[in-house]
C-alpha cells in the first residue's frame, strides 16, 4: 500500500518534519501537491448552498482541502489501488508501523479506515463506537465503527470503492472534507476506524485559514436557525445510519 502525504508547495518546514518521521521508521511515501485555495481556483464548491445552510463560506484554505483530497480520491481510482493517506502536520503512535503491516489487506475489506479522529461523540445508548475486533489475542488497538462522525482527516486509508462513492456524491461540495466524510448518509461509505489513534494531530497551526471566516456573531438570527436546523437534521439521518448498522450486527 502506498502513502501519500498531502503538502503545500510553500510548506517547507512541515515536508521536512515528516519526511523525518517516515523515513525514521522505514516507511517509503510520495508528496502529493495540496491544491491552495488561495491562489488556485475551486471548481464544484457551491456557496450558495453553504450560505443557506450555514450562513458563512467556507474558507479558501478549507476549499483548498476539500479540493485536494478529492483529486486523491480520483487518483485511488485511477490507479485502483488501495492507499494511505497522511496530513503533513501529524504524529504516529508506537503502533503505526504494526498496522501498516495489515493496513492493505484490512482496507480492502473494510473500504476506509479512519487513523486520526477529533474528539469523540457518543450516541446515547449506544457510546461512541462499535468494535469489530474479535481477535482472541491481547492487542494494543483495536478496529471499530464509529457511531458518530469522529471529525477530522489528518490520516486514513482508503479503497477505490470507497474513492468512488466519495466522489460520486461530491460533484458539487458545500462542506469542509472531514464534515463530508462524516455523513455516511450522504455517500454511504462507513466510517471505520482504529482506536486508540494511530495518527495523532500535532500542536502545528492550521493552515486551512478559520480567521478568515466573517466573527459568528454577526451573523442574522434566521441564519443561525437555519444552521442548527440543518445540523439536526443531518445528525438525526446519520444516526439512523448507524442505528440501521447496529442492528444488522445484533442481528447476525
Amino acid at each position: 500500500m502506498k502513502i501519500y502525504v498531502v503538502n503545500m508547495a510553500r510548506s517547507t518546514d512541515r515536508k521536512q518534519r515528516i519526511s523525518e518521521l517516515l523515513s525514521g521508521i522505514g516507511l517509503e511515501f510520495e508528496f502529493f501537491s495540496a491544491i491552495d485555495g488561495r491562489v488556485s481556483e475551486i471548481t464544484g464548491y457551491d456557496n450558495e448552498r453553504r450560505m443557506k445552510e450555514k450562513g458563512h463560506a467556507l474558507t479558501l484554505g478549507e476549499r483548498g482541502c476539500f479540493a485536494s483530497h478529492r483529486a486523491l480520491w480520483k487518483k485511488c481510482v485511477s490507479l485502483q489501488e488501495n492507499m494511505l493517506i497522511l496530513e503533513d502536520d501529524i504524529g504516529l503512535s508506537d503502533d503505526f508501523l504494526a498496522f501498516f503491516i495489515t493496513a492493505d489487506s484490512l482496507t480492502s475489506q473494510y473500504e476506509y479506515i479512519r487513523l486520526g479522529r477529533g474528539p469523540l461523540k457518543r450516541m446515547p445508548i449506544l457510546g461512541a463506537y462499535y468494535s469489530l475486533d474479535d481477535r482472541g489475542e491481547k492487542k494494543s488497538y483495536s478496529l471499530v465503527k464509529y457511531l458518530r462522525g469522529p471529525s477530522c482527516c489528518h490520516g486514513y486509508t482508503l479503497s477505490p470503492v470507497a474513492a468512488e462513492k466519495f466522489l460520486r456524491h461530491s460533484e458539487t461540495w458545500w462542506w469542509p472534507v472531514d464534515d463530508y466524510m462524516d455523513s455516511e448518509f450522504r455517500h454511504h461509505v462507513c466510517d471505520y476506524g482504529i482506536e486508540p489513534p494511530l495518527v495523532l494531530q500535532t500542536d502545528l497551526p492550521s493552515e486551512i485559514g478559520y480567521t478568515e471566516r466573517e466573527h459568528k456573531g454577526r451573523r442574522r438570527l434566521d441564519a443561525r436557525l437555519r444552521k442548527e436546523a440543518y445540523r439536526f437534521i443531518n445528525d438525526r439521518k446519520n444516526n439512523i445510519f448507524n442505528i440501521l448498522f447496529f442492528l444488522k450486527v445484533k442481528l447476525r
